[in-house]
């Protein structure tokens, strides 16, 4: 069997954990380019919050998580521009 079809039959299953989150792959099949994608959106948040005050709308929203098919805040999650920084 040809190597790239190899690691997708039954004896190549560990990465197949049921419930898991793993957006850049596990053990030898991790994606080459995890370490620069999170550094790019570190900088890339770090950038948006050093020029706008974010602030939740409304105010006492309490954060909803939803699990399928990737965590992510709930669609009623919202925030606007409270006021542009000096």
């Amino acid at each position: 069997m040809r190597g790239s079809l190899r690691r997708y039959t039954a004896g190549r299953a560990e990465h197949r954990v049921p419930g898991a989150y793993a957006p850049f792959g596990l053990g030898v099949h991790r994606c080459l380019g995890n370490g620069f994608a999170e550094t790019q959106i570190v900088l890339t948040m770090a950038t948006i919050l050093r020029d706008v005050a974010p602030a939740l709308d409304p105010p006492d929203y309490r954060l909803r998580v939803e699990h399928a098919p990737t965590p992510h805040p709930a669609d009623s999650f919202r925030f606007r521009q409270k006021r542009r920084r000096e």
